[in-house]
């Protein structure tokens, strides 16, 4: 027990400075889901949404994900299809970037609750990235609606906590946070 302890204080002793976190963030989410993006392709609920975006584009989502998912998660799809087109690494490679911008939201969201903790939020936060509780991230294509209101969900909890400690732009923060909360919930409700 006494080499575990040890190892535990020492990990507690590594700091990062503040400037550092955002790029220790991206370089686990690298390591941890980047290295193979380039070699994957489509998988299992992936198939449904390329075959309606490529035979029946952004009207055939909206049929598709009207009785999946919220009335606008089509939207997502659509314009990721857009910029994405059909080429499995892109898609890949742009839930990992939302991955790694969730993250970094959660990290911010954490500095606004304990501000004087930087090395436990910075652990929280790669924590996050790697904990396994999601073990889906190859299907790229279906889950990126999650991931994208995931995302904004993060950054409606950020705004909410930052309007708390900022009396003076309160009002603005709070108006904010639930607008985005509000597309959080138009999109898909998984977070609420």
């Amino acid at each position: 027990m006494g080499k575990l302890s040890a190892a535990a204080a020492s990990l507690r002793n590594i700091a990062f400075p503040e400037w550092t976190v955002p790029v220790v963030i991206f370089a686990v989410c690298s390591f941890s889901f980047g290295v193979l993006l380039s070699r994957l392709g489509f998988f299992q609920d992936d198939w449904h949404h390329v075959f309606y975006a490529y035979w029946q584009g952004a009207p055939g989502l909206q049929r598709f994900l009207l009785a999946d998912r919220g009335p606008f998660a089509w939207l997502i799809y659509a314009f990721f299809f857009g910029v994405l087109g059909y080429a499995p690494a892109a898609w890949h490679w742009s839930l990992m970037l939302i991955r790694f911008m969730t993250a970094l939201m959660f990290w911010l969201s954490v500095r606004q609750i304990w501000p004087e903790r930087r090395g436990l939020t910075a652990w929280l936060a790669l924590l996050f990235v790697v904990y396994p509780i999601f073990t889906l991230q190859p299907l790229s294509v279906a889950y990126t609606l999650h991931w994208m209101m995931y995302l904004v969900f993060m950054l409606s909890l950020y705004l909410m906590l930052r309007a708390i400690r900022h009396p003076t732009t309160y009002l603005l923060l709070t108006v904010l946070a639930v607008l985005f909360e509000a597309v959080h919930l138009l999109f898909i409700e998984y977070f609420s």
